[in-house]
């Protein structure tokens, strides 16, 4: 399956100052399924279900990764002024 891209990436400022970009779905979904802090609450477990749910029906979760990562202390910028609806 082919990835859905956005057409304005964000990026993910981990705690160990390691930045990633991400500029589509299997780029966002991967980055919680294997570099995930240990804690795993409601935000993560509902962006995870998003961005599978996303590569099946091709619905926009562009802005559950950035919210779940936010609340694990990892900082995300560029993506709060182009949110998509979903």
């Amino acid at each position: 399956m082919r990835d859905i891209e956005w057409s304005v990436p964000f990026r993910g400022k981990l705690p160990n100052g390691l930045v990633r970009t991400f500029s589509g779905v299997y780029q966002a979904l991967d980055f919680p399924e294997y570099e995930w802090p240990l804690k795993r609450d409601e935000r993560y477990e509902r962006a995870v279900a998003a961005c599978r749910n996303t590569l099946r029906s091709h619905l926009s979760v562009k802005m559950m990764i950035p919210l779940a990562a936010e609340e694990r202390g990892i900082g995300c910028f560029g993506w709060r002024d182009h949110r998509p609806s979903i």
